[in-house]
């Protein structure tokens, strides 16, 4: 090969865009995806990013490591769906329902979560920083090692979740429930530990 064909064809494949789920155009149809054994859909590491999912039947849906970042998931059934490791950083979740979903290790920074039913959802160590949650169901979810740090956060049950080591740090929280709630090691919003403050951040803008 002459030297001048072999710098073209090397600096093509400098410049050529790499291959892989980054670069995959976001797919919005949801009847493309595959049905799975129990009937839920196949999405796993699907690009739904920005996508109009509102009103979407994604019940037991297979959502792991998906990007949904910007996509509008209002009225959309996802109950029992698994979304660990999912991406729905500024996603709109409004009357959305999530109730026994897994979102461990989701990303939800900055999530709209108006009257949102996570009741009975895995939120462990998901990242749910500066999100919205008004009126939102989380009754008797695992909520372990998550961050809620500068969060809003009203009219909301807690009641039964399993608080352990979550962080709730700089969040505002007005009119909401936390009955039965596990406080363990929990950061409460103004920085001190539930562990010194008597099992609960009762008293310390919670």
């Amino acid at each position: 090969m002459q030297i001048g064909a072999f710098v073209t064809l090397a600096v093509a494949l400098l410049l050529a865009p790499a291959t892989g789920h980054g670069d995959t155009l976001p797919n919005c149809d949801v009847t493309s995806y595959p049905l799975g054994p129990g009937g839920g859909r196949e999405m796993k590491k699907a690009n739904l990013a920005g996508c109009d999912l509102s009103g979407a039947m994604l019940a037991g849906a297979d959502l792991r490591r998906a990007d949904l970042s910007g996509a509008i998931l209002d009225d959309a059934d996802l109950n029992g769906a698994n979304l660990a490791r999912a991406t729905l950083t500024g996603a709109s979740l409004d009357t959305t329902e999530l109730n026994d979903a897994d979102l461990s290790r989701a990303d939800l920074e900055g999530a709209r979560m108006p009257v949102t039913a996570l009741n009975g959802a895995n939120l462990s160590r998901a990242d749910l920083r500066g999100a919205l949650l008004s009126v939102t169901g989380l009754n008797d979810a695992n909520l372990s090692r998550a961050l809620l740090a500068n969060a809003t956060i009203s009219v909301s049950g807690f009641n039964g979740a399993n608080l352990t080591r979550a962080s709730f740090l700089g969040a505002t929280i007005t009119t909401s429930g936390f009955s039965d709630a596990i406080f363990k090691k929990t950061v409460c919003p103004d920085g001190t530990s539930s562990d010194d403050d008597g099992g609960s951040c009762a008293d310390h803008r919670i």
